[in-house]
C-alpha cells in the first residue's frame, strides 16, 4: 500500500485513494505552513494584525497551486489530459483549496487519482 503512494499512474481503490488523500494532503497542509510563513518573514510588517491578514490572504493561494500542481502530475502521468471530467476535478479542486480550505479541495484530487490510466496510441 506504502509502496505505490508516489506512482501517480496507479488506478487506486477506496483505501488507497483515502491514504493519497491523508498523505498528500497533510504534506499540503505542512508546505502551505512553510510557503506563508517564509512569505510573512520576508514581509517588513510589524503588527500582528498586518502578519494574520497577509497570511490569510496568501495560504489559500498557496493551497490552491498546490493542489493544481498534484493534480495536473496525475492528470499528465496518467495520460488524462484529453479527458474532461479528469481536468474539471483538477480545477474543482483548485477552487475549493483556495475556497474552502486544502481539507476539502484535495478530495477531487483523491478521487482523480483513482482514475484509470488511459493507454496512449502510438503511430
Amino acid at each position: 500500500m506504502f509502496k505505490k503512494l508516489g506512482d501517480f499512474s496507479v488506478k487506486r481503490n477506496f483505501v488507497d485513494a483515502f491514504l493519497f488523500y491523508l498523505v498528500y494532503g497533510a504534506a499540503g497542509v505542512f508546505l502551505c505552513g512553510v510557503i506563508t510563513s517564509m512569505i510573512v518573514e520576508v514581509s517588513s510588517l510589524s503588527s500582528v494584525d498586518d502578519v494574520k491578514l497577509l497570511a490569510m490572504r496568501v495560504a489559500p493561494i498557496v493551497a490552491g497551486i498546490y493542489t493544481f500542481i498534484v493534480a495536473f502530475s496525475v492528470i499528465l502521468i496518467k495520460h488524462l489530459n484529453k479527458d474532461a471530467l479528469a481536468i474539471l476535478f483538477a480545477i474543482v479542486g483548485a477552487f475549493a483549496s483556495s475556497s474552502l480550505g486544502l481539507v476539502f479541495g484535495f478530495v477531487p484530487v483523491a478521487v482523480l487519482s483513482a482514475f484509470e490510466r488511459q493507454t496512449v496510441a502510438t503511430s
